[in-house]
């Protein structure tokens, strides 16, 4: 996946998450006093086959050629965490379901917040008044904050698929794991 291969709409996505993630290289990488900007929150939507895929796969390739070139220019100088870190560490690929998230190299929401899949409308009341104020703990918990620790980009397929209780669900989670890990 090339940027050149991009049309105008596509190149435009890219050029935002390139510049969000020139900035935080900056910022992490080159140690540059720059304030941090506001997260990059964009949609980006179209039919099947438009290439909104096409856009992560630029945006994952551009994420690791930089950081290639950046661990072979310290040659070794330097054993940083952040300098091992690739798209796979930094790009989260999310989907409403598995079959969604696989053919994206993603995973579930539900998976990727540990959050409870409820079959039943009983489960779901009872998730829903106690959701909020559960913390994820344990190795959960940790494991999800190591995600978010020093940056990332979570991209969610299938956005039309996720209603507004799961997106909530997943704000929660992300935005209280990020505030503990400092990411």
């Amino acid at each position: 996946a090339v940027p050149s291969s991009l049309n105008r709409e596509q190149r435009f996505a890219f050029d935002l998450l390139k510049e969000s993630f020139c900035s935080w290289v900056r910022r992490n990488l080159d140690c540059v006093n720059e304030p941090a900007p506001p997260p990059l929150r964009m949609l980006l939507y179209g039919a099947a086959g438009t290439g909104k895929s096409e856009v992560l796969r630029c945006f994952q390739s551009f994420v690791d050629q930089v950081m290639d070139s950046r661990r072979a220019a310290a040659a070794g100088s330097i054993n940083d965490v952040l300098l091992s870190r690739t798209s796979a560490d930094l790009v989260i690929v999310l989907a409403p379901t598995g079959a969604a998230a696989v053919p994206i190299g993603g995973q579930t929401v539900h998976a990727f917040c540990s959050i409870p899949v409820d079959t039943t409308k009983e489960a779901r009341k009872q998730t829903d008044k106690t959701f909020a104020d559960t913390p994820l703990t344990g190795r959960k918990a940790l494991a999800l904050e190591q995600q978010l620790k020093n940056g990332g980009w979570i991209f969610t397929d299938e956005v039309g698929m996720i209603d507004a209780r799961l997106f909530g669900q997943l704000d929660i989670r992300v935005t209280k794991a990020a505030a503990r890990s400092g990411g």
